[in-house]
């Protein structure tokens, strides 16, 4: 039986599946952007009538950017799975879990979930309000970057003395060498995923190329896959 089992939607948009707990991350979006994918109409079709998608205890937003969050899908969610936990630094509605500070913490029956805030990446969203995330399934840890710095040194005081099980981050640390330096030294996952990868057909700048070329240069994590492909399953054992 998995440990965890990652499910790629779209974009940075994963489900996350550990010890019995089941946390949608930046999975609700619809917005196409110029250089990332969306969960467009057909996706959505099956997000919302296969049974692996439902049930989920919680789904998690690092930002407001559209190709991370969509307050209609979010909606459609909380009526498809009714009690699910919305925890998101966007306060749009009123049943949800707001982060707010720069630290902050939330404990369930299935895991808890530390949050940091994070500089975003790119210099014209500096001061735009991003977090990322560790969530601890009774000891199977997941950190997410989400869309901040490649390495931050903010990181390396919030990691000092956590073992990282499965660190999901955009690709720009995997074709960085600075990302991988960071990754190796501060982080030491056992598993690496890395995502926010178009699609295929929406692959107009290269990204995909650049990651696969740039995957064996990831030498210091046995484990290192893409997550790049609709719909990926993929499953720590």
């Amino acid at each position: 039986m998995a440990k965890c089992r990652v499910t790629l939607i779209a974009n940075a948009g994963v489900m996350i599946e550990c010890n019995g707990a089941k946390v949608f991350s930046d999975a609700l979006h619809r917005s196409k952007t110029l250089n990332f994918s969306a969960v467009d109409e057909q996706k959505q079709q099956r997000l919302f009538s296969d049974p692996a998608f439902k049930n989920a205890d919680a789904m998690i937003f690092t930002h407001k950017h559209p190709d991370h969050y969509s307050k209609t899908l979010i909606g459609k969610m909380k009526e498809y799975t009714p009690g699910i936990e919305l925890i998101s630094p966007i306060k749009e509605f009123d049943d949800m879990l707001l982060i707010e500070k720069d630290e902050q913490r939330f404990r369930f029956k299935k895991f808890t979930v530390d949050f940091m805030r994070l500089t975003h990446s790119g210099a014209e969203y500096k001061n735009f309000l991003h977090y990322g995330f560790l969530l601890d399934f009774g000891g199977f840890t997941v950190l997410n970057t989400g869309d901040g710095d490649v390495a931050n040194p903010a990181l390396i005081r919030y990691l000092s003395g956590r073992r990282i099980d499965l660190a999901l981050m955009p690709f720009p640390w995997l074709t960085l060498k600075s990302g991988r330096n960071f990754t190796e030294q501060f982080i030491k996952p056992r598993h690496v995923m890395y995502f926010h990868l178009p699609f295929a057909e929406d692959n107009i700048s290269g990204y995909r190329e650049f990651a696969f070329k740039a995957l064996p240069l990831m030498t210091a994590v046995d484990d290192a896959r893409l997550l790049s492909e609709p719909w990926q399953v993929e499953e720590i054992i």
